[in-house]
């Protein structure tokens, strides 16, 4: 088993780390000899830029850094501009719309279907149902659909179905809000 050596800096390591250690000597005087602003205009070179050469108002907010320039308070709101044209009139809406219903009564341990249309001519857009008379506990509805109940196809009326197990007779609404 070979034990390896240890290496010798080469001497391109060597010059490269007393390179080192003479700039960082030279920072480390400056700060430690020289006292607070003691370098001004005297000791600028002759070409250096400084607040008498830079022509009043030539500085621009992308010239200095993030957060050195205070902001100034907001402008007034500029002038409104043309109003655009009139974009295209829109299908017209429903001026009519009524609200039509069924009412059923419901005995004990039976189901009920109600169907409400609208008439020729109406949409509906919206239904639903609710008791009129009777108890909720053991009264189900589940069912509430627009008809007919397809995707795409133009609701014509609204149905519900629901199952009676109160114990005693309910009387139940299913309506429907038709729009023409």
């Amino acid at each position: 088993m070979r034990i390896n050596a240890a290496r010798r800096p080469t001497p391109a390591f060597v010059v490269a780390c007393f390179a080192l250690v003479i700039a960082l000597s030279g920072t480390g005087y400056a700060i430690s000899a020289l006292p607070k602003k003691s370098v001004g205009k005297p000791q600028l070179k002759k070409n250096a830029v400084v607040s008498s050469k830079v022509k009043d108002h030539s500085l621009k907010a992308d010239d200095f850094a993030d957060g050195e320039l205070p902001k100034g308070a907001k402008g007034p709101p500029g002038p409104q501009g043309p109003e655009g044209p009139a974009g295209p009139q829109g299908p017209a809406g429903p001026t009519n719309v009524v609200h039509r219903f069924a009412e059923e009564s419901v005995f004990n341990n039976s189901p009920s279907d109600i169907q409400v249309s609208c008439r020729r001519g109406e949409v509906a857009i919206a239904g639903g149902s609710f008791l009129t008379s009777g108890s909720l506990d053991g009264f189900f509805i589940f069912g509430d659909r627009p008809v007919p109940d397809t995707p795409g196809g133009t609701p014509t009326g609204w149905k519900d179905s629901a199952y009676n197990a109160s114990g005693q007779v309910n009387s139940w609404r299913v309506y429907v809000l038709c729009a023409s």
